[in-house]
């Protein structure tokens, strides 16, 4: 007789056990996976829908910077208190930020684009300087926090950006003093440059200079004070105006006071007499400020134009009005656009740089946008 050989005790029971846990293991990795899928198609489609807003959002901004520039700017800045508090519902999502920052009064680096050794080297240098030293330097050394840069690294700094946007192939020799850049300096770079030798697109470029990015200068402080715009067809010795229209009390004096040269070793005797006038305007820069944005009229003062403006000046002993227009101007025209929006924490962020030309009344004729990122 045949004897059945009996299976031990729970093997089945085992078995059945280890097929389970497999199965959960599987479905669980099967959801879990699937749901991070879902969830990063739910994150792609608000992010879509965030650059979506961000691009409605430039779009209005263009369309406001259409209007009368003084108009816009009164009321934009009700929008611009409300940001500092929370973001602002738009749309569906959330505008978490919006800057919009005239750059026409600010350093433009494509003026560098210069001869070394003239009048306009002299000026572009001192006024370069007297921005760089109230710079201070953040995150090198803790000791050497609020501190500015030496004005030897200063000058080699200029002589550098002068290089990189003067389409020459010689060092930089003028009035800075400082120390070139050319080619065979980047080509030992790691990795390698190519020097532009000619002007900049954007303003994000100099970080590729020599001495910028190890200067210890932030670079939001760069942005505060320098710009990257088409070069000047005028033979203006200080082609940067400031708005006069929107400017405030402390921006007129700290504009004017970087202003002031003392050394009047100019070739051209215009510029030596224009200079003396311009320093006349720096020594009164707080009487200047104080006559020009009333603190009393608040933001309802009138705008100024030419005649406004040098009648306004008459005021203030010592310093000659009728070069008041070759000082500030009553429009801009260049912006600097960046803004953020949210959907579901999911965020947007785009940056542009636009043209906009005013007629003399300050209205937009057309916009141009000359660059943007959105990601």
């Amino acid at each position: 007789m045949i004897r059945k050989c009996k299976r031990p005790a729970g093997i089945a029971l085992m078995l059945s056990l280890v097929v389970v846990v497999l199965l959960t293991a599987f479905i669980s990795e099967f959801f879990f996976a699937t749901g991070l899928e879902l969830r990063s198609m739910q994150t792609f489609k608000e992010a879509e829908q965030a650059r979506g807003l961000a691009r409605l959002a430039f779009k209005a901004a263009q369309m406001g910077l259409l209007n009368d520039e003084v108009n816009f700017f009164k009321n934009f800045k009700q929008l611009s208190d409300a940001l500092s508090v929370s973001s602002v519902p738009w749309q569906d999502g959330l505008l978490v930020n919006l800057r919009i920052i005239p750059q026409d009064g600010l350093f433009n680096l494509n003026e560098l684009d210069i001869r070394g050794g003239g009048d306009r080297d002299r000026v572009r240098w001192e006024l370069f300087r007297n921005i760089l030293v109230d710079m201070p330097m953040r995150g090198v050394d803790p000791a050497l926090e609020d501190q500015s840069l030496p004005e030897e690294r200063i000058a080699d700094l200029y002589a550098a950006l002068v290089d990189w946007v003067d389409g020459a192939n010689t060092d930089y020799l003028g009035a800075s003093g400082g120390s070139g850049a050319e080619a065979d300096v980047y080509f030992s770079a790691d990795p390698e440059i190519s020097i532009k030798n000619q002007q900049l697109d954007r303003l994000s470029e100099i970080r590729l200079v020599r001495g910028v990015a190890d200067s210890g200068l932030a670079w939001v402080d760069w942005e505060r004070h320098f710009s990257a715009l088409q070069k000047s067809t005028k033979s203006d010795l200080y082609p940067e105006k400031l708005n006069v229209n929107l400017a405030t009390q402390d921006e007129i004096i700290t504009y004017l006071q970087r202003r002031r040269i003392e050394d009047f070793a100019f070739k051209s005797t215009t510029d030596r007499d224009l200079q003396k006038n311009i320093n006349a305007y720096a020594d009164q820069a707080a009487a200047i400020a104080e006559l020009l944005v009333p603190e009393d009229e608040g933001g309802n003062r009138l705008p100024y134009d030419k005649a406004s403006l040098e009648q306004r000046l008459r005021g203030v002993v010592g310093i000659n009005f009728k070069i008041a227009t070759q000082i500030f101007s009553f429009k801009n025209e260049y912006y600097r656009v960046q803004l953020t929006t949210s959907v579901n924490e999911v965020d947007a962020v785009l940056e542009a740089l636009i043209h906009v030309p005013r007629d003399n009344s300050r209205i937009g004729q057309r916009v141009k946008v000359l660059f943007i990122t959105l990601n």
